[in-house]
């Protein structure tokens, strides 16, 4: 079916917000954001991104965006959102394939802290 979403990927303000991952990330830094991580659901993770911001993530994580064309992000149980602080901002973490990826709360969201 394809995507029918008008809305583009937009990686460019993605790729801004991203801080990392675990994988390279210091166990002081992933200590001190498991300490302050408050959990949360798709619905709460969807809210610190903009659509396109949205789409990008879906496009990078290899989920579709219409759920008439396969797996969404919204759909699978095996992913995780939460937030927290991570290298002292404020960050909305994906947990993907057992892996904690950390991208910034934007300071003009009224959902930042």
């Amino acid at each position: 079916m394809g995507n029918k979403n008008p809305v583009p990927a937009d990686h460019e303000s993605l790729d801004a917000r991203y801080l990392g991952s675990c994988v390279n990330a210091c166990v002081e830094d992933l200590e001190a954001y498991d300490a302050t991580e408050k959990e949360t659901n798709h619905r709460g993770m969807r809210r610190y991104f903009t659509r396109g911001e949205y789409n990008a993530l879906s496009e990078l994580f290899k989920y579709e965006i219409d759920p008439r064309s396969g797996l969404t992000m919204k759909k699978d149980w095996h992913i995780r959102y939460g937030y927290g602080m991570y290298q002292g901002q404020n960050v909305i973490c994906i947990h993907h394939s057992a892996i904690h990826h950390f991208y910034t709360i934007p300071k003009d969201t009224r959902y930042a802290n």
